[in-house]
C-alpha cells in the first residue's frame, strides 16, 4: 500500500489519496477530515459517512419524451409510430382505435405455426445406391461398410429383425439362432458348478411413441427453398449447394 506524502490526506469514504490543498475528496466529495491529527487519533468512533447523494433526474435534465400530435404509442413494446401507419414498426402489431381511454391492452397477435411442406421442404429420399446410418441418420453410399461419419458399421439387409443370441456356456460365447419366443433367456452356468446367473429380455414391449411436433407454417412467413442456380449441384451428404467447378463438396467433401 503506497504511504500518504506529507501534503496529502486520505479520504475517510474512498480511501483516494488527496492533496492538502483541497478540502474535499476529488473522487466522492466528502469533506476533508479535521485536521486536528491527534484528536482523530484519540476519538473511538469513525466519522460517520456522508449519506450518497440520491440521482434526481428531473434536475439532470432528463425527461420522458412526450408523443407528438402525428404520433401514437404501441401497447406492446412501447414504442412510438407515426398515425400514418396501421401497425407498430417494431413489433407489428395493429394501431388500437381511436378511443384511448379503453384501459384494455391490445392483445398480442397469435404465434403463427409453420408448415414446412407447404415451402417446398421434404425428406431427401434414399438413391438406389445408397444406405441410411441408423446411428446418427447420415446417407451413405452402399459401396462403403461403414458410416462415414460415425463409422458405425453397415447394417445387414435383414437388420430389422434380431437374427442372432448370445449363449454364455462354460466361459465361452457362441453366436446362436433366436428361437420364435417372446423373451429371451440366457444362461450361464460354469464348468466347476459355480452359481449360474440369467436374465430375460421382454422383446414385446415397445416403448412409448413421442407426441407429434407442432406444424410449422413457413410458406406464411415468407420462406421458401432456395432454387439451385444453371452450373450449382448439391451434395446428397451434407445438402450444401456446391459451384460446378468444383468437384468435392466444400463442407464435407463428398465427391460430386
Amino acid at each position: 500500500m503506497p504511504s500518504l506524502k506529507d501534503d496529502q490526506w486520505k479520504c475517510g469514504v474512498c480511501d483516494i489519496a488527496n492533496p492538502k490543498s483541497v478540502s474535499q475528496c476529488r473522487a466522492c466529495e466528502s469533506p476533508r477530515p479535521s485536521a486536528n491529527p491527534a484528536s482523530a487519533a484519540t476519538s473511538s468512533a469513525p466519522a460517520p459517512a456522508p449519506a450518497p447523494v440520491a440521482n434526481i433526474w428531473a434536475d439532470s435534465g432528463f425527461k420522458m419524451p412526450g408523443l407528438k400530435d402525428s404520433e401514437w404509442k404501441c401497447g406492446v413494446c412501447d414504442i412510438a409510430n407515426p398515425k400514418s401507419v396501421s401497425q407498430c414498426r417494431a413489433c407489428e402489431s395493429p394501431k388500437p382505435s381511436g378511443n384511448t381511454t379503453a384501459t384494455a391492452p391490445v392483445p398480442t397477435p397469435a404465434p403463427v405455426t409453420n408448415l414446412w411442406a407447404s415451402s417446398g421442404f421434404k425428406m431427401p429420399e434414399l438413391k438406389d445406391d445408397q444406405w441410411k446410418c441408423s446411428v446418427c441418420d447420415i446417407t451413405n453410399p452402399k459401396s462403403v461398410s461403414q458410416c462415414r461419419a460415425c463409422e458405425s458399421p453397415k447394417p445387414a439387409s435383414g437388420s430389422a429383425k434380431v437374427s442372432s443370441a448370445l449363449n454364455v456356456a462354460s466361459g465361452t460365447m457362441a453366436e446362436q439362432p433366436l428361437l420364435s419366443t417372446t423373451k429371451l433367456k440366457v444362461s450361464s452356468l460354469a464348468a466347476d458348478q459355480l452359481p449360474s446367473f440369467a436374465f430375460e429380455l421382454d422383446v414385446t414391449k415397445k416403448p412409448a411413441l413421442a407426441a407429434a411436433p407442432a406444424p410449422n407454417l413457413w410458406a406464411e412467413s415468407g420462406f421458401k427453398v432456395p432454387g439451385l442456380k444453371d452450373g450449382e449441384w448439391k451434395c446428397s451428404l451434407c445438402m450444401i449447394t456446391n459451384p460446378a467447378s468444383t468437384s468435392a463438396c466444400r463442407a464435407c467433401e463428398t465427391p460430386k
